[in-house]
């Protein structure tokens, strides 16, 4: 190939006009030429495909924007971009810098830059026109401690490979089938930390390598825990293995005043009932008895009639055959109706393990420390028998 040399500037077809390339070999469309001073150019097929302007930037597919010289740039097309300085390295979207960030052509914009140990992604608040400037949001942040800030532009407060959010921001996962993002984690303005709100899952599940499924929350709000189905009417449900595990802990660290285990409330926001522990040995089940909460008390009377309705008996359980005593509830509940608690025959429904709607008995129950002013009133009343007719024998056998 022979190598021929122009004496003068070529043109490029920038201006329309075609010329042929200053350096070149025996195809007179390909080769180096220069459009104007101190700027070089490349020409393939009669056409540009890149220059070096007078400031050094580089145009791939396109003329450089009019980039100030505090970046060394290469742009790439009509969007892309890479500049550089000694302490920076940048990448950009439809962006270009002139003293200010603006826009090559019309559309958003975006930027990736490093910079004092810090990689940094920016986008622009909205869309623009050729030359517009650029107001930018920076999105995300992997700062010189290895902490990703996803909207805050600082870690302070956080730890070294942190992960920090901006107040109001969430973490959404895609489902299965593609078709919704679901929110599972967010932070909203009042600062509370929320899981499956807005866009929520059917169910949480908890897993726990070695174990599986360790816990969940199931499609009606309830908390299972051993177990993926509920196992009561009530909305936390725990399995167990006896002896070898038990259900529920609750540990006092109160050792000398002890503390309330649970609380019970009306919907007054009255104290219905509590469950205690003195710090030591004791747990006490107490229901609510201060005599601010009540009114028209009077002295408990027929007592005794009542004690005499009651029925005790014996039996066996059914479930393993062991021997048991007291009362049967519905008899209770007819001549004592604080101390039961449910409908006789009741029944409820509810799904099984397999998806299918079982029906089961709702069975009654009984706390017999309801029955104890009925028990102190009858032994009074008794007592108050055996007290008069103690006078009337001593008066007989004084006559």
């Amino acid at each position: 190939m022979s190598l021929i040399l122009s004496g003068t500037d070529g043109l490029s077809d920038v201006d329309g006009t075609a010329a042929t390339p200053a350096i070149r070999g025996t195809d007179a469309n390909t080769g180096i030429f220069f459009p104007s001073a101190d700027t070089i150019a490349f020409a393939e097929g009669g056409a540009e495909v890149a220059r070096f302007d007078s400031s050094g930037n580089f145009g791939l597919g396109v003329t450089p924007s009019a980039w100030n010289n505090v970046f060394k740039a290469v742009q790439i097309n009509a969007q892309g971009c890479l500049m550089a300085t000694s302490t920076t390295m940048q990448m950009g979207n439809n962006i270009f810098y002139d003293g200010a960030y603006k826009f090559i052509g019309t559309g958003y914009a975006s930027r990736y830059y490093q910079a004092t140990g810090q990689h940094v992604w920016t986008v622009s608040t909205a869309s623009g026109t050729a030359g517009g400037a650029i107001t930018e949001t920076q999105a995300m942040t992997l700062d010189a401690s290895g902490r990703l800030l996803l909207g805050p532009t600082s870690g302070t407060g956080m730890s070294a490979n942190d992960l920090g959010m901006v107040n109001g921001g969430s973490i959404r996962f895609r489902n299965a089938a593609n078709s919704a993002w679901l929110n599972m984690i967010n932070v909203d303005s009042s600062n509370n930390l929320n899981f499956g709100v807005g866009g929520v899952p059917t169910t949480i599940t908890f897993g726990i390598s070695g174990v599986g499924e360790a816990g969940r929350f199931d499609t009606s709000g309830n908390l299972l825990v051993g177990t993926t189905s509920v196992n009561s009417v009530g909305v936390i449900s725990v399995d167990f293995l006896g002896q070898t595990k038990q259900g529920i802990t609750l540990d006092d660290t109160w050792a000398s005043t002890g503390g309330v285990y649970i609380l019970f409330r009306n919907s007054a926001g009255d104290t219905a009932g509590r469950i205690d522990h003195n710090g030591t040995t004791t747990v006490a089940y107490t229901t609510s008895s201060d005599y601010r909460l009540k009114e028209n008390i009077a002295p408990m009377t027929g007592a005794l009639a009542k004690v005499l309705q009651l029925n005790p008996v014996t039996y066996k359980w059914k479930s393993d055959g062991t021997d048991g005593q007291g009362f049967i509830a519905h008899e209770l509940q007819a001549i004592v109706p604080d101390a039961v608690v449910g409908a006789k025959d009741a029944v409820e429904e509810y799904t099984d393990e397999d998806g299918n709607e079982q029906t089961r008995i709702k069975p009654q129950g009984i706390d017999t420390s309801f029955l104890v002013a009925t028990l102190t009133a009858a032994i009074q009343e008794q007592q108050a028998l055996i007290t008069q007719l103690t006078a009337r024998i001593t008066a007989l056998e004084s006559a």
